[in-house]
């Protein structure tokens, strides 16, 4: 399975080291191109996040920092957003809500 090399993982507002140190593993694992991270309220090079992140501590010592969404997504073409959803949203005709399994086949 080939995954396209042009993925890269935004996350806005981080709060814990170790869940940016899991993403950065996740970014190794799964050949993402660049983590970039929007506003982070931890160190993502704290040694917690390092040790999560295990091989792929690379992405969190090159991740690039933005100040806000729109800098961090300027230059991507499709954007998939996952979130926890405190409460009901209404979609809008720019949305379309698909499976996680839907989304994948389109990025492999």
């Amino acid at each position: 399975m080939v995954i396209k090399n042009n993925l890269k993982v935004v996350l806005v507002e981080p709060a814990g080291p170790i869940n940016v140190g899991s993403v950065a593993r996740l970014c190794e694992n799964f050949n993402i191109q660049e983590l970039r991270l929007v506003s982070p309220r931890c160190n993502p090079t704290a040694p917690e996040a390092l040790k999560m992140a295990v091989k792929g501590s690379s992405f969190l010592k090159n991740a690039q920092i933005f100040n806000c969404l729109i800098d961090a997504i300027q230059d991507c073409q499709k954007i998939i957003k996952s979130q926890t959803q405190t409460a009901p949203q209404k979609e809008t005709p720019q949305q379309k809500y698909k499976t996680p399994t839907s989304l994948w086949r389109e990025l492999v």
